[in-house]
């Protein structure tokens, strides 16, 4: 996937690329991203021997931190976003959903097209929601439309907000060895995000 962005925006990241790999042994997502001040590169691992956590990597100074998926990330308080359906799509040759999300008392909206094609197995759906903090996997599972997103538009609902997301350039089915879902030898877990940063 590229990552789409807004010329006018300032600050946050510039350009980018997102690979995402799923396999019955896990799930892999590899974000290489430049921002207006240096790049960025983060690797996040769900791992088919634990469903429940997501790993995720820091490879300049080889280490690891653990997040628990079972635990929900926002408020159980808040509503959950509600589902718009804006029709079916093609993209890359393949037929999508588009939906539109809307989390009021979050100020956002997250536009997307998904594939119900390329439905990740039921085991690892709990980072989806984890990871993505408005509870997006529920609301689709909700409405019959499991899938991947092969494109997803970020913005506030405040007018006049500006937009980003990233958008699949190719689906590709090929052959993943379960390693591709390991802690690499030699990672030490961090404890905090700057754990690791220091010389």
């Amino acid at each position: 996937m590229k990552i789409l962005t807004d010329a006018s925006a300032k600050g946050g990241w510039t350009g980018g690329t997102v690979r995402i790999l799923v396999s019955p042994a896990g799930m892999r997502s590899d974000l290489v991203a430049q921002t207006a001040k240096q790049p960025f590169q983060m690797v996040s691992l769900v791992r088919a021997s634990e469903p429940n956590v997501t790993y995720t990597l820091d490879e300049a100074h080889k280490t690891y931190q653990k997040f628990d998926n079972a635990t929900p990330a926002e408020d159980p308080g808040s509503p959950p976003p509600t589902l718009k359906r804006l029709g079916t799509e093609t993209m890359l040759g393949r037929t999508v959903q588009h939906v539109l999300l809307t989390s009021a008392a979050q100020g956002k909206e997250q536009e997307l097209w998904i594939d119900t094609s390329l439905v990740p197995p039921a085991r690892f759906v709990s980072a989806f929601d984890r990871n993505g903090g408005d509870a997006w996997w529920t609301a689709l599972r909700a409405a019959g439309l499991q899938g991947l997103p092969l494109k997803m538009l970020f913005r506030s609902t405040a007018q006049g907000s500006k937009e980003t997301g990233v958008e699949a350039v190719r689906v590709q089915p090929k052959h993943l060895p379960p390693s591709t879902f390991d802690i690499p030898p030699g990672y030490r877990e961090a404890k905090g995000p700057l754990d690791g940063a220091a010389p």
